[in-house]
């Protein structure tokens, strides 16, 4: 089988897997119900930037459009990656990141969250965790409700433009955002329940370096 018809095969499969028609394919892709045709049958080869989108649409790797090799186990998913460090204030909001970069994690890491949707990973920039979590690393946040979030995890939230991964707490009608730093210079965040904070998830794991 022809390189380009496996991956006509890939995106067919994906495709249907996402109960999608060809044209709404084609919409998402700006693009005609003839050319995504073409793809799947393999009369026509998807570039990079097509490939690209098509991972975006399908929530899976490029690589995933390639034949694997036999002695692969794969033992690997991939998982949005917002391309901004998160600290005690960016100037650019996760709900504005429109598309976002994807990173492939082994599944012996990941462990119960393996394949999860509602995860996401981005880097910690800053000293206002180093506690626990050091200037630089990754960190593997999951969407949860609010409900869920008891005091003392860790979690990413925004006021307005002010981005911040903190822990939680909640006392009497104030939500409270504290850090977790050997410098005591870093102040806490409280909040009333009626202002406009978002909870985007909390922290279920970091992947610290050791130098």
């Amino acid at each position: 089988m022809k390189l380009q018809e496996f991956i006509g095969e890939r995106i067919r499969y994906y495709r249907n897997l996402k109960n999608m028609n060809q044209e709404e394919l084609a919409d998402m892709l700006n693009t005609t119900k003839q050319a995504v045709s073409r793809y799947e049958n393999g009369n026509r080869q998807a570039n990079q930037d097509i490939l690209f989108e098509l991972s975006n649409i399908f929530d899976v790797c490029i690589d995933d459009f390639f034949p694997k090799k036999e002695d692969d186990d794969s033992g690997k998913h991939c998982y949005p990656f917002v391309p901004m460090s998160i600290s005690a204030g960016i100037p650019l909001g996760i709900d504005g990141v429109t598309e976002l970069d994807r990173i492939e994690m082994p599944d012996m890491v990941m462990g119960k969250y393996v394949g999860s949707k509602d995860i996401f990973i981005m880097r910690v920039n800053g000293n206002s965790m180093n506690n626990v979590i050091p200037h630089g690393s990754l960190i593997i946040v999951k969407k949860v409700d609010v409900t869920n979030i008891k005091d003392g995890d860790i979690v990413v939230y925004n006021n307005d433009t002010d981005y911040a991964v903190k822990r939680f707490y909640k006392y009497g009608d104030k939500l409270i955002f504290k850090p977790d730093s050997d410098d005591i210079s870093f102040p806490e965040q409280r909040f009333d329940l009626d202002e406009d904070i978002k909870i985007h998830g909390k922290v279920v794991m970091y992947l610290v370096e050791t130098e």
